[in-house]
């Protein structure tokens, strides 16, 4: 009898990208980012300002590979028909001191969001959480072997200069810092120039 196939439907892009070490001028610019102002955020600290990259040149080349990043995961994950460029709108830090986590959100007004980790932590990780787990209800019980069918939330190892690019409107968080050490990372949200959708389909929007 032949066996049964198997197939997925529907699957969101997860993409992470190591960039290199960073440079004397970074490594200066990260220390005095990691004293910024700052208001307090869910579990955590934000950047006072919100346009980090646009405010410190010195970051100009952990910008272009974010952004060309960026470009690269839309051209292979989505292969558009039209030209598109992405951009970065607003960027901001991220600081989670001991005890601290980051609650479960999305990015709205962002097309794919980002994330730099500047100074992680031991075990540190990214979750991306189900947003369909309304749906799911029935379906919530024990299993031997977490996988793609099953699981409610995915997470990933991160390092220091490594970029974590999805989808904005994707679910996650961050677990609670458990050491006596502080997480510093950089986000970011993106809109593009170009076309979207099909003039035949009364879908467009043409982008400048």
């Amino acid at each position: 009898m032949e066996q049964p196939r198997i197939s997925g439907v529907f699957a969101e892009p997860v993409v992470q990208r190591k960039f290199r070490e960073p440079t004397k001028v970074e490594q200066n610019k990260y220390e005095e980012l990691f004293v910024c102002e700052c208001s307090d955020n869910t579990g955590n600290l934000r950047s006072v300002d919100s346009y980090i990259f646009r405010n410190n040149p010195e970051l100009s080349e952990i910008h272009d590979f974010c952004v060309n990043s960026i470009n690269e995961m839309v051209q292979e994950v989505y292969k558009p028909i039209n030209q598109l460029e992405f951009y970065i709108t607003q960027s901001w830090l991220n600081i989670t001191n001991t005890g601290g986590f980051h609650h479960e959100h999305a990015h709205p007004n962002s097309l794919v969001s980002g994330v730099f980790y500047i100074s992680t932590v031991k075990d540190d990780k990214i979750h991306f959480n189900d947003g369909m787990e309304h749906n799911r209800f029935l379906q919530q019980f024990p299993t031997e072997d977490y996988q793609a069918f099953n699981s409610q939330m995915f997470w990933f190892e991160v390092q220091e200069q490594e970029l974590v690019m999805f989808p904005s409107y994707l679910k996650h968080s961050v677990p609670r810092n458990e050491t006596k050490q502080t997480r510093v990372s950089l986000s970011f949200n993106t809109w593009a120039k170009g076309s979207l959708g099909s003039e035949l389909n009364l879908t467009e929007l043409i982008m400048e």
